[in-house]
C-alpha cells in the first residue's frame, strides 16, 4: 500500500462515520468531474463488481431492493430510455448470455 493510502486509512479510522460518508461523497465528486466517460465506465464497473462485497446475503437483498430502483431510474432517464426499451434491450442481453439472438422489437400499433 503506498503512503498515501496509509495516510487515508488513518484519517478515515479518525473520523466519525457521518464525517467519513461526507468526506467521500465529497472526494467522489472531486474524482468524478475529472474522469472522461472511459474512465466513469471503468470505475462503474469496478464499484458494480465490487459493491456488494463482504455483505451477508440478507444484506445484499435489502440493499439492491432499496437502490436499485432509483438507480435504473435515474439511468433510463439519462439514457433517454423508456421502460419498454430497456427491457427489450435486457432480453436481447440475457439471450446473447444464452446464445439465442435477440427478440424482435414489438410491432407498433
Amino acid at each position: 500500500m503506498s503512503l498515501l493510502e496509509n495516510l487515508m486509512d488513518q484519517a478515515l479510522a479518525s473520523l466519525s462515520p457521518d464525517e467519513r460518508r461526507r468526506l467521500m461523497e465529497s472526494f467522489a465528486e472531486k474524482m468524478l468531474a475529472s474522469l472522461n466517460p472511459d474512465e466513469r465506465r471503468g470505475l462503474l464497473e469496478h464499484v458494480v463488481d465490487s459493491f456488494l462485497v463482504g455483505l451477508a446475503p440478507e444484506q445484499q437483498s435489502a440493499l439492491v431492493r432499496e437502490v436499485l430502483p432509483h438507480l435504473l431510474g435515474r439511468l433510463l432517464q439519462a439514457g433517454g430510455m423508456s421502460v419498454d426499451d430497456f427491457l427489450w434491450s435486457a432480453m436481447g442481453s440475457l439471450g446473447a448470455l444464452e446464445g439465442k439472438p435477440p427478440p424482435a422489437p414489438p410491432a407498433a400499433p
